[in-house]
């Protein structure tokens, strides 16, 4: 095990994660709520023009990483001390899958010291681990309540165990709010184990957990959300963003019916075909469909093992899980699905065993042609996905991972020389409308915000029309802020769907927007924002149509 823990660190170390800071966006706005933290500003978006509360995330996650910036205050430097936090709960997730899989029928230590070195080579595992991002840590804490929970929640347990795991499913509510799948699925496997005293102790220490940690969210929720209410549809957009995913996600993102249910049935398919290119691996367009096969095992698995006692607390937390996967706008698979590959693993493994077995028994040459060409076809497939993931975990994705930090650290250099100038010409009260704006905040000091904020809508049901009424409105935030300068980077946008019209719009507002700086290789572009409010300027009339169309 200590081999394996050696082996994980080393392959995060080694593609230099920190070039990748900013990438998920989410990690620079924990970073700088941490700062707030860490400075004694509260829990407050300090990045964000006018440093608004932060109601977005909870606060367990910034609160551990305000400790990074306490021991280690000067940045960049602490990027890496608050990358080895994320590296500690991968750890902790390791040892956990190892303690909750050896404990499984028909697994054993060997197979569970196997399978959790798989986990240790995964790609979105061993990425995520080199992220300042929640998702590891709260995989951390999902198994950890998953190994407590099987002894924990059966009638007559010490209340010391239930105690415990109360406070473990509270805490990875901290993390992430998804966690309230984790809190219901332990709560239900007691009361289906009719260990009733047991399951309301249990709701009782989780419901105090959340309660202390969820309130310095809820104090300000209500004012935090008056604050965005000023009708300009892009500001309203952008700030929900930033302060009430809720509301940006459902009640912006999801505004049918009719939507709604294409959002789960496009959600459901996800979630029903992801397992399998998880645990291999992208083959590109026409191989993920040869991947998400590989789905279909691991569902077996699942459902086969169910029937088992062991397996229980695995599947009602997966199941309320993936009730609250089926109504979020546009999930990420490999995200939404991390705290459970360790259970894909092991119902591939398990599926693969009987699959095997029944290959070689019509493999055999006394059995029908028949019934030897389809076994040696499927047996040709399964044997081209195993080896396709060893391939992929050894040689292909590290090789992808040092050619992206590679590129990460030139496009850094590019925007360092744009920071540089802020810092030298902008004045300390002087937003800024940048794609990357956090970490802009921390290399300048000057608050900024993302210039606008694409509805979900415009993803999960190819809205065209969506798409045009956003970019109709991606000067409304900026307005609203007061930028003084609108950075922009050849990266911007490069995650979002209809990347080509996002670009030709903003090829509109460049022509507009005189530019003041371009960096050596013109990779980053600073144009001067004035315009935004200052409409009535001589210079500034003809590209107020640009600007603000009807």
């Amino acid at each position: 095990m200590a081999g394996i823990l050696l082996v994980y660190m080393f392959n995060v170390e080694r593609w230099h994660p920190v070039s990748f800071f900013g990438r998920f966006h989410d990690d620079s706005i924990y970073f700088s709520t941490a700062k707030a933290l860490a400075q004694g500003q509260g829990y407050r978006l300090i990045s964000f023009p006018g440093s608004p509360p932060q109601t977005k995330y909870p606060i367990l996650y910034p609160w551990l990483l305000s400790w990074v910036w306490t021991h280690y205050p000067s940045f960049p430097a602490n990027l890496k001390p608050a990358i080895h936090l994320t590296e500690f709960f991968g750890c902790w997730s390791l040892i956990a899958t190892f303690l909750l899989l050896r404990k499984l029928p028909r697994i054993g230590e060997a197979a569970a010291l196997l399978l959790t070195a798989l986990c240790a080579f995964e790609p979105v595992f061993l990425r995520l681990s080199g992220v300042i991002m929640s998702d590891v840590p709260f995989m951390a804490l999902l198994l950890t309540a998953l190994v407590l929970a099987d002894s924990a929640m059966r009638s007559r347990a010490g209340w010391p165990a239930v105690g415990a795991v109360g406070a473990v499913a509270g805490l990875s509510v901290g993390i992430r709010t998804i966690g309230v799948a984790v809190v219901a699925g332990i709560f239900l496997l007691a009361l289906r184990r009719r260990a009733f005293r047991e399951a309301f102790l249990f709701a009782a220490v989780a419901g105090l957990v959340i309660g202390i940690e969820s309130w310095p969210t809820l104090v300000h929720r209500v004012a935090t959300s008056n604050a965005g209410g000023t009708g300009e549809p892009g500001w309203n957009q952008v700030f929900a963003y930033y302060t009430n995913y809720v509301e940006y996600q459902w009640g912006m993102g999801i505004p049918s019916v009719w939507a709604f249910l294409n959002l789960v049935k496009l959600n459901f398919l996800l979630l029903v075909t992801s397992p399998g290119s998880v645990l291999v691996g992208s083959l590109g367009n026409w191989g993920n469909a040869v991947t998400a096969a590989l789905s279909a095992p691991v569902w077996l698995g699942i459902v086969r093992q169910v029937k088992t006692d062991e397996w229980k607390p695995f599947a009602l937390v997966l199941f309320f899980y993936s009730c609250v996967i089926l109504v979020w706008s546009f999930p990420q698979p490999e995200r939404f699905l991390l705290p459970f590959i360790p259970v894909f693993f092991v119902a591939l493994w398990l599926e693969v065993r009987r699959l095997g077995a029944l290959l070689l028994a019509h493999l055999r040459a006394d059995s029908p042609l028949r019934q030897r060409v389809p076994a040696g076809a499927v047996a040709a497939v399964l044997a081209f996905l195993l080896g396709f993931m060893a391939w992929n975990y050894a040689v292909r994705d590290p090789r992808q991972l040092q050619l992206a930090s590679a590129s990460q650290a030139r496009a850094l250099e590019e925007r360092l020389q744009a920071y540089r100038w802020i810092r030298e010409h902008a004045g300390p009260s002087d937003r800024i409308a940048a794609y990357d704006d956090a970490v802009m905040y921390f290399y300048t000091g000057r608050q900024g915000l993302r210039p606008l904020t694409f509805l979900p809508i415009a993803g999960y049901m190819s809205d065209e029309e969506s798409l045009r009424r956003d970019l109709a409105h991606i000067a409304d935030a900026p307005r609203h802020a007061g930028v003084r300068y609108w950075l922009t980077t050849n990266d911007d946008f490069g995650n979002e769907v209809g990347k080509d019209q996002i670009d030709a719009r903003m090829a509109e507002i460049a022509a507009v927007l005189p530019v003041v700086f371009r960096s050596r290789e013109n990779y980053a572009q600073i144009h001067d924002a004035s315009c935004l409010t200052q409409l009535d300027r001589p210079d500034c009339q003809a590209a107020a149509p640009i600007l603000f169309p009807r």
